[in-house]
């Protein structure tokens, strides 16, 4: 990996980042107004990956589920993950092995239709 290469993704992941911030919006009021106090909806942005996961929590703590359940939900909505950075990281079999554990922590949908649609 080099700088040149790094720049020109970063350039190319504005979209998908600036798409990020509506979603963050939604999901802050969600659990704000589920009665999250802004340290847990801060937390739990940073301890559940996905969007789509913190809604799915929010939405469950608004209706009383308990801790385990909501774990076990969430957990199962996003071993997705483990498929997608599969297929990613097959594609840089020839990159050391850190490095693909690290790109492999930021997989996301949007990342996961991109790479694989680029072929």
């Amino acid at each position: 990996m080099n700088w040149k290469g790094f720049r020109k993704g970063l350039v190319l992941s504005t979209p998908i980042m600036t798409g990020y911030i509506p979603v963050a919006v939604a999901y802050a009021a969600t659990a704000l107004s589920t009665g999250l106090t802004p340290w847990q909806t801060v937390a739990m942005s940073l301890f559940v990956y996905t969007g789509a996961g913190q809604m799915a929590a929010v939405a469950m703590i608004g209706q009383g589920v308990s801790l385990l359940g909501i774990t076990t939900a969430v957990f199962i909505m996003n071993l997705r993950h483990v498929i997608m950075s599969t297929v990613i990281m097959e594609r840089l079999r020839r990159s050391p092995l850190w490095v693909r554990v690290l790109l492999s922590l930021g997989v996301t949908d949007e990342v996961f239709a991109l790479e694989t649609a680029g072929g």
